[in-house]
């Protein structure tokens, strides 16, 4: 058995959280796509109700998976790598940052 690395282990988690939301995404999916399907079935059209609800909560989930993207990109444009070679530890002391 090979010891994990503390390196690997934001890709292991970042890793894992993709699943997890590809997962909920495609159980909401199916569920919309299910009762789509069984509001034809006669004397089943009150699931048209549950349809629109799932539906509902996939818009909501796509909207907050968008806004997890932004705010990963932004975090990432937002970081401050202090251990560039090209400035030296003088020059970023005087620079204010």
């Amino acid at each position: 058995m090979v010891p994990r690395s503390d390196v690997t282990a934001p890709v292991r988690r970042r890793s894992r959280v993709v699943r997890r939301r590809r997962q909920l995404f495609e159980r909401l999916l199916a569920l919309a796509g299910v009762t789509f399907i069984a509001g034809f079935v006669p004397g089943l059209h009150w699931i048209w109700f549950v349809f629109l609800a799932s539906l509902g909560a996939l818009g909501i989930y796509v909207t907050r998976l968008l806004r997890y993207k932004r705010e990963e990109q932004e975090r990432v444009e937002k970081v401050l790598d202090l251990t560039s070679p090209g400035s030296p530890p003088e020059e970023r002391a005087s620079s204010g940052f």
